[in-house]
């Protein structure tokens, strides 16, 4: 069957309906993927269509991830269709001037999704969008890079995807599962991408049909290599706070979390990819300390309030099987409100981090908390006239924390020491900024502690950086530079 293609010049329009307009798409098979269901969810899409000025169309389109899906799930013996659609979207680019346009070449690629041929309405199968055609510049959002081919053609794009429920054997929580799997590099190669092949369960116990716990989640992570951290709150060890508090840390270290949420009747899986952050220090004057996620700190008998970046967030961004691309969903945890919205109450998380992790979010933040008072480690990280401090913790690449310390030499006091520190894959970092260097982009002092140490070690830190001294681990033994800073320095902050 020769590959049929309709390209539809859409500068004027204004919505999508013109998808079921037989006068623009004539081919009745193509015409009959757009159910009044997927229009629903594309009509959502106003951003998208507002830039969008070329519509692709591809049949038959042969997807990967739905033939793995029929060929492990699908009835036996039944006549199940393989052919999907694939549509593109592309705005011009504006260096372009008008007259004949040449494709690709003068377009940008936004982004695809795929239709797949169920014997159900909701027919919207594998999505990927770039997220700033969506989303603006106040949101920061996981993305990268990927390539699709078309009649010869590669296009590329920078995003995270996703993928819907399907009736062979398909729900929330494996769309969730193949999100993350999808983005680690280690899962990139065709063949591991495939559902089969991702969620092969030697137990039998992933079943679509009753859904999959947070455990189970955790099993498939475990068996991929990786250390999932879940968390529920029904276990009575983690309150709202605690929730929000770690899964914000490891959403802005750039690492997808599912999150598990409940309407008061159903269950239901989204992946957290990315936060939107409005408010600013100052801001946390507002509330008591009681109804934020902060540590009161003594130093010299003075009473500091130490608050965590994560008060800062109060919008996530999530990939949800219902909805066509990235959504939005509201944490309050600065109303001491667990919100609810269209997904219900967040109830817990599963976030997978480094096999060789040992030293996890609590321990972290605790060793944090004990060097911030000066009697235990001698630094002042502070102004000890401030009355507030925003903690930043986040687990940050070492080789790419070092690109950032080279970038900034200048700025960067003992620059030199921690480009030849010796570091595993991953760290902890800490940074502390009072009101004024927070809202610049700058911190007063800076922590890098051992992920792979364990919390039953005295000290984890890896090196201590203050406003006036500084203290580095060589071989497990502490030392401190000749040069002492003449007066307080400040140091790039990482974002």
């Amino acid at each position: 069957m020769m590959i049929k293609t309709i390209s539809i010049d859409v500068s004027g329009e204004t919505n999508f309906d013109f998808l079921q307009d037989d006068e623009i798409i004539d081919d009745q098979i193509i015409r009959s993927f757009f159910t009044d269901e997927v229009m629903c969810q594309m009509r959502k899409q106003v951003k998208l269509m507002d830039k969008t000025d070329l519509i692709v169309m591809e049949y038959p389109y042969y997807d990967r991830e739905y033939l793995s899906c029929v060929y492990k799930h699908g009835m036996k013996y039944a006549n199940i269709d393989k052919r999907c659609l694939r549509v593109m979207f592309f705005s011009k680019h504006e260096s372009v001037s008008i007259g004949v346009l040449s494709f690709p070449d003068d377009y940008k690629f936004l982004g695809f999704c795929t239709l797949f041929p169920v014997n159900s309405p909701y027919r919207l199968g594998r999505v990927s969008i770039d997220p700033s055609v969506l989303l603006n510049d106040k949101y920061s959002v996981i993305s990268y890079p990927g390539k699709i081919h078309h009649l010869g053609y590669e296009l590329t794009l920078d995003a995270f995807p996703c993928i819907k429920q399907l009736p062979y054997g398909l729900c929330c929580g494996h769309d969730s599962l193949w999100g993350i799997l999808n983005y680690f590099p280690k899962f990139h190669d065709y063949a591991a991408t495939r559902f089969a092949e991702v969620l092969d369960d030697p137990e039998n116990t992933l079943s679509a049909a009753d859904g999959i716990s947070g455990k189970q989640m955790s099993a498939v992570l475990t068996r991929a290599g990786y250390l999932p951290v879940l968390r529920w709150m029904a276990s009575g060890c983690y309150s709202y706070f605690d929730l929000i508090e770690e899964l914000s840390t490891y959403v802005q270290s750039r690492i997808p979390v599912i999150l598990l949420t409940n309407d008061g009747e159903l269950n239901h899986a989204v992946l957290c990819v990315g936060y939107k952050t409005e408010k600013t220090i100052s801001l946390m004057r507002e509330y008591t300390p009681w109804c934020l996620p902060c540590q009161e700190i003594f130093v010299d008998g003075k009473p500091v309030l130490g608050a965590f970046t994560s008060a800062l967030l109060n919008t996530l961004v999530v990939l949800d099987d219902s909805e066509f691309a990235y959504s939005e969903l509201s944490i309050s945890a600065l109303n001491n409100v667990n919100k609810n919205n269209s997904y219900g109450k967040i109830c817990g998380f599963v976030a997978p981090l480094y096999s060789k992790m040992k030293l996890n979010y609590v321990s972290a933040k605790q060793f944090a908390l004990c060097y911030l008072r000066e009697e235990n480690a001698n630094i002042e990280f502070f102004n000890q006239d401030c009355e507030i401090i925003d903690i930043s913790i986040v687990i940050v690449s070492s080789n790419t924390y070092k690109e950032f310390v080279r970038k900034n030499l200048d700025t960067y006091q003992y620059a030199d020491c921690v480009l030849a520190m010796e570091l595993p894959k991953l760290v902890w970092l800490i940074q502390i900024s009072d009101e004024y260097l927070g809202n610049k982009g700058m911190s007063s002092g800076v922590m890098l502690l051992d992920t792979t140490a364990f919390k039953a070690e005295r000290d984890v830190y890896l090196a201590l950086l203050g406003q006036k001294n500084a203290i580095f681990k060589d071989n497990g033994v502490p030392v401190c530079p000749d040069k002492a800073a003449a007066r307080p320095v400040i140091y790039p902050k990482f974002q």
